[in-house]
């Protein structure tokens, strides 16, 4: 992920990742443990902001920079956001989403107006913040696309049903989050801690919508002193994309032989987007790598394993050409590193 973080990357993506790892927790002995959330919290947090309101910039922005914690903001592409302002969020650990174009009722366009939406709200974010890629979208009015048409462009898609999510959602397309301010079913700094311990009984992740702060103009407000009381550090905080961007993570208590992540520098996918062919170049110590392609349901799509008859050079060449345009998820591994990424398949 090109996201350049503050913060240790967090959890609750790739199904697959999941079993990988409860699977070693059944054959590796104690000290280990498995933790839903980093540091073993009982639940996980995520503020998300929409529609580029004033006091996003003055007083959101730098309280939870005070608290160390990463949030996600929703600007919509019409509305004259602040690149300079988004762009300083990003160099803070922030995540900079797409709310669409226009604030559309995608419910109520064609799937070319839908397509044009989404598509053309990405470009424009990734045309002016760099840093990040903009890898999810909050839809206007909770009126969602065509699951075929986001998943063409985003890794998860926020709604507002109402409730807390399980730490890996059923549907990454399709993730609630609960509306908060004047609005909504969160007002108060009692409500923010109530919903916090429900998450925290559920081993859960609470999303919550904000819009306006104190008297900015925006929808469903709420008093800058709730925003800060809200802060509950007891609870993992971070970002909308760090949370749908893996699954789980394994707290190593000492030493041991339990396969560790690879670092990015170890494995190069190209190119991303993709076409007809992936590469993949990755350091082996000689054992086979697994390469899996899976779906945003978690489906298993493509696995191959790659020996070094293989490869031409180090480098290996998977054929995608089967595989319809979209976003997926990427596992290499072989018997000492384990790898995940996020691949994007664009057809001609």
């Amino acid at each position: 992920m090109e996201k350049m973080r503050k913060n240790i990357r967090l959890t609750a993506f790739f199904l697959l990742l999941q079993a990988t790892i409860m699977s070693y927790a059944q054959v590796v002995e104690a000290p280990y443990e498995v933790g839903t959330w980093k540091g073993f919290t009982e639940a996980a947090i995520t503020y998300t902001f929409d529609d580029n309101t004033s006091n996003q910039y003055s007083v959101a922005i730098p309280t939870l920079n005070e608290f160390g914690f990463d949030a996600t903001f929703y600007p919509v592409i019409n509305w004259s956001p602040s690149w300079t302002n988004f762009q300083n969020a990003v160099d803070a650990g922030h995540e900079i989403g797409s709310h669409t174009l226009s604030h559309a009722n995608l419910s109520e366009l064609n799937s070319e107006e839908q397509d044009a939406e989404l598509k053309n709200s990405q470009d424009e974010i990734n045309a002016h913040i760099s840093g990040q890629s903009c890898l999810t979208i909050a839809y206007p009015y909770c009126a969602p696309a065509d699951d075929t048409i986001t998943g063409k462009y985003y890794i998860a898609a926020r709604h507002c049903q109402g409730y807390i999510e399980k730490s890996t959602p059923d549907d990454f397309l399709n993730i609630s989050s609960i509306v908060c301010g004047t609005e909504g079913d969160i007002e108060t700094a009692d409500d923010f801690r109530e919903n916090s311990d429900s998450a925290a009984s559920l081993n859960g992740w609470s999303v919550y919508l904000l819009h306006g702060i104190d008297n900015d103009g925006g929808y469903s407000p709420v008093t800058s002193g709730v925003f800060r009381e809200s802060a509950d550090t007891s609870y993992l905080v971070v970002s909308y994309e760090d949370l749908s961007d893996e699954a789980m993570i394994i707290s190593r208590a000492v030493s041991t032989g339990i396969p560790e992540n690879a670092n990015r520098s170890e494995v190069i996918v190209f190119p991303n987007p993709c076409n007809e062919v992936m590469y993949i170049q990755f350091e082996s110590d000689g054992s086979p790598v697994s390469v899996k392609v899976i779906d945003m349901k978690g489906v298993l799509l493509l696995h191959e394993t790659a020996t070094a008859k293989k490869a031409e050079k180090g480098i290996y060449s998977i054929n995608i050409s089967h595989l319809p345009e979209g976003s997926y998820f990427l596992k290499i591994e072989n018997s000492a590193k384990v790898f995940t990424d996020k691949i994007v398949i664009l057809k001609n």
